[in-house]
Order: C-alpha cells, then sequence, then structure tokens
C-alpha cells in the first residue's frame, strides 16, 4: 500500500513540514496516543552502523579518550575503550614535559588535587585507585617512542602501551590494570585492537541535518527523516528565545532522529520512546538537570540517545562551571565535603585540554567561553547537584548521598567532546566522549557506578543520521 507523507501527518495531528522541513517550533500528542503510537512501529530495520556493531560487540560503559579523570575511584562493571588521546598531541600528554608521570604525582594544598596530572596522563595510582573494572580495557597497538616510555616510567626502554599498562617492577608498587578483573573465559585484562576510534559530531555535520531556509534561525527544531516507514515523532519540547535554548514543557515523545540548533536544557524529563529510541542531535551544550526518565513499550529496548557538538553536563551551574557575574571564567577549584570536587569548574584548560589545542574545531578558550555562555543564560534554570540539596530542591526520584543528589540514569547513550557530571548515582548505558568526570566516588565508598544497557543491543539505530563512524573498534 502506497502511503503518503501528508497522511501519515494528518494520523499524528501534525503539519506535514514537520516531516519535510520541521517547521514547527513545538508538537502536541496526547501521550497515551502517542505511546500507542510508538509501539507500532514496524518499518524496515536499518542495517546497523559501525558505532550500533561496535556498541553491540563489545558493550561498553565508557569510551572515553582521554579516560584519566574518570577512572579515579570508579565503580566500573562493564569494558572500558580508550585510545590515550592517540593522534593528537594530548596522547600520554608527552608534549607538556612532565616528569615520570607513570611513576609520581604531587599534591597540593587541602583539597590533595594531583597537580602534575590531566585527562590524558593515564597515570598509574588513578588506575590502581578505582573500586573495580570488571571487563576489559580495550586499548589499540601502540609501540611507544623511546621518548614516551622515558617520560612515562623514567627508564629508556622498548614497550608497547599494553605493556605499559601492565607494568609493575619499575617501583613495586603495582601496574594499571591491578583493579581489572577480566570476564569469565578470559585471562586477557587488555584487549589490543588494530584501530580504536573514539569521536562526536562536529557543529557543521549537525546543522547540515537542518533545511538550509531555518540554518539561520537563533534556535532550531528539526524532525529529521531518514526512513520514511519511520516518520520522527516528537513532541514536548519548545524554543525559549529568553533562555536562548530549546527545553522541554512537559513528557517528550520521540521517536527517530531530531536535529536542535542551540543548546538544550532537559529538567526533570521524562521521554516516551520505543526502541527506536529518541536520538537528540545538538550544535550547543546539553544541560540535564535532574532525573531523565525514559518510559515506553520496548521494556529493556527504550532508549535516549544525545550527541553534542559541545558538551553534555549533568548537574553542573554557571558558578560551579567556574562562571563569574560579570560573565569571566575564574580558575577556581573547591572541596565541597560530598566526594570529589568541582573540578570542572577551573581546570577546564590545564586538565581538561592541557595542549590547548581546538577542540571539535573550535579554538579552545571560545570553546569552553561558548560553554559558560550558554550556561549563564539558563541562569537559575541550572542547579548544582550540591547546591539544589542546600536549597531543598530535590526532584522526585533523586535522592540525597553526602550531602548532594544522587540520581539513578538507564537506557541513555551520550557522545559529546565533553560530559560532566556532578550527580551521584548509576549510570545505565555508554558514554561515547574525548573527556569525561563524572562525581568522583568518595574514597572506599561506592556511590556510583557505570554499567552498559543492553537497550543498545536491540535499538533499531544509533545515532544513524551523522555519515561516519563516532565508535569503531577493529
Amino acid at each position: 500500500m502506497k502511503v503518503s507523507v501528508s497522511w501519515i501527518a494528518r494520523l499524528l495531528g501534525v503539519n506535514t513540514c514537520v516531516f519535510l522541513m520541521g517547521c514547527v517550533d513545538s508538537y502536541h500528542f496526547q501521550p497515551r496516543e502517542a505511546v500507542s503510537l510508538l509501539g507500532d512501529a514496524t518499518g524496515t530495520t536499518p542495517p546497523p552502523t559501525e558505532t550500533q556493531l561496535t556498541l553491540r560487540t563489545y558493550k561498553p560503559a565508557l569510551a572515553v579518550r582521554g579516560a584519566q579523570c574518570m577512572i579515579c575511584h570508579a565503580n566500573v562493571q562493564a569494558n572500558i575503550v580508550t585510545n590515550f588521546g592517540i593522534g593528537t598531541s594530548q596522547f600520554l600528554s608527552n608534549s607538556f614535559n612532565q616528569s615520570s608521570i607513570f611513576t609520581t604525582y604531587t599534591q597540593t594544598g587541602a583539597t590533595g588535587h594531583h597537580t602534575s596530572e590531566n585527562a590524558y596522563t593515564n597515570q598509574r595510582e588513578a588506575w590502581q585507585s578505582a573500586i573495580a573494572i570488571d571487563g576489559q580495557v580495550i586499548i589499540p597497538k601502540r609501540v611507544l617512542t623511546d621518548a614516551e616510555v622515558l617520560l612515562m616510567t623514567g627508564v629508556q626502554q622498548s614497550m608497547s602501551l599494553k605493556s605499559l599498562m601492565e607494568h609493575s617492577t619499575l617501583t613495586g608498587s603495582g601496574s594499571m590494570i591491578s583493579k581489572v578483573t577480566p570476564p569469565a573465559g578470559t585471562s586477557d585484562a587488555i584487549l589490543e585492537k588494530d584501530e580504536v576510534v573514539i569521536s562526536y559530531p562536529t557543529e557543521s555535520e549537525i546543522l547540515d541535518l537542518i533545511p538550509l531556509v531555518k540554518r539561520g534561525d537563533q534556535l532550531v527544531i528539526h524532525a529529521k527523516d531518514l526512513d520514511a516507514s519511520r516518520p520522527t515523532v516528537i513532541s514536548g519540547l519548545d524554543k525559549d528565545l529568553t533562555l536562548g535554548a530549546v527545553k522541554n514543557t512537559g513528557a517528550i515523545v520521540c521517536r527517530g532522529d531530531v536535529v536542535i540548533k542551540g543548546p538544550l536544557l532537559l529538567k526533570n524529563a521524562v521521554v516516551q520512546t520505543n526502541k527506536d529510541g529518541c536520538r537528540l542531535y545538538v550544535t550547543g551544550s546539553v544541560h540535564i538537570q535532574g532525573p531523565l526518565v525514559i518510559q515506553g513499550p520496548d521494556v529493556g529496548k527504550n532508549n535516549v540517545q544525545i550527541a553534542s557538538s559541545r558538551a553534555i553536563l549533568l548537574g553542573l551551574s554557571y558558578l560551579s562551571m567556574g562562571g563569574n557575574p560579570d560573565g569571566s571564567r575564574s580558575e577556581i577549584e573547591w572541596a565541597d565535603g560530598s566526594g570529589g570536587l568541582a573540578r570542572f569548574a577551573g581546570r577546564l584548560d590545564s586538565q581538561y585540554n592541557p595542549s590547548g589545542d581546538p577542540i571539535n574545531g573550535v579554538p579552545s578558550t571560545q570553546f569552553f567561553t561558548d560553554l559558560l555562555s550558554e550556561a549563564r543564560s539558563l541562569g537559575s534554570e541550572l542547579r548544582d547537584a550540591v547546591e539544589a540539596v542546600t536549597v531543598n530542591e530535590i526532584p522526585t526520584g533523586a535522592t540525597v548521598v553526602s550531602g548532594r543528589l544522587a540520581i539513578n540514569y538507564s537506557g541513555l547513550m551520550l557522545n559529546a567532546p565533553h560530559v560532566h557530571s556532578r550527580y551521584f548515582g548509576d549510570f545505565e548505558g555508554a558514554i561515547i566522549a574525548d573527556v569525561a568526570f563524572l562525581a568522583r566516588n568518595p574514597a572506599g565508598q561506592s556511590l556510583e557506578r557505570f554499567v552498559y544497557d543492553t537497550a543498545f543491543d536491540s535499538a533499531t539505530a544509533v545515532l544513524p543520521a551523522i555519515n561516519r563512524d563516532l565508535l569503531k573498534i577493529r
């Protein structure tokens, strides 16, 4: 039977141009009717992309290039993928004249911050501090240069990246993989592969998904149809020109690919979707405030996928990002007494981009300035995970643990250059990022875990609108 786009539009109760040009800014369905429609998707399943095949095969909770900060005190119940920043000047931070960073570190002040570290140094002590890594660490095959080995070990000798991680005799204090427990059936804590790609979309790649007539608008919400048998469904998002962001205005009903120009604020969001997933491509930063509850008919398969060309930030405010009232940025850092520092605050450059190279094609200083500018526009809509407790703004579904909000997330995939969170709680899904730092467990306590969500084994597609590999292991 031949079905026209206009007939589908009438069935959904929206204008035909939602499907052709994304020319409306908000879409409204009755939730029960919308969920019923989501459950009836019977279109042709597209062939899996390389990104999707990689997720299904290796099931990483974390695929992070600069993984050092992420691993510290972490409890990871899944595989980890990292390439240590290979292919950039960030690799092992070997361009910053650090001395023997594999064997030593420097702490200073009451916070005990490791001043010689950054996200790419992959210091042995950080990996050893992990609570547990129950899975394999997947890395690229790489023979280190003499200079790299000397920098990392203090000894000039032939060594591969895998050997470096396994090495335990340099100071007699154990190896980087001492907390790794490989899965049953294998004794290999480290899995070497010829190629490991960890990436994210650029702003231009996302803008190219928007019709040319809309690209000049300050804020855009565009329903992108990749498959006529599975038309994109979206409601519950609106443009807020005062905030300068797209935000949720009620329950979000979403299936398929939705392109957003500008920042996105998801505050105590409920997303009704199915195994097709709600796939959001955002040019600006994404702020997740409070829980993000995923509902739908495909139990265990409903999923939300968010890609940003900038950053995805959970439980951060303008202040805790280091912003000042006048719009400037301070190099500040403080211990908040609840496990870990507000490390995002003042360490954006030195910790997360120590080389000063462009980030996703944007000059480093401008990249972080843009993040702060977007957060400043959102103002009091953003609450830091500790501040929310102080002012008694405890959203439904959150708890308070050691003075900050604890929120569990599941069925969620986050893909951006930077992913940061101040919330405790379990994250069940997948994070694909250049650098990520989620609220660090206090020493000796497990207040958050990272687990791969098998919803992505069954997802119809994974970020298919981006026509290149965002995660690849060969």
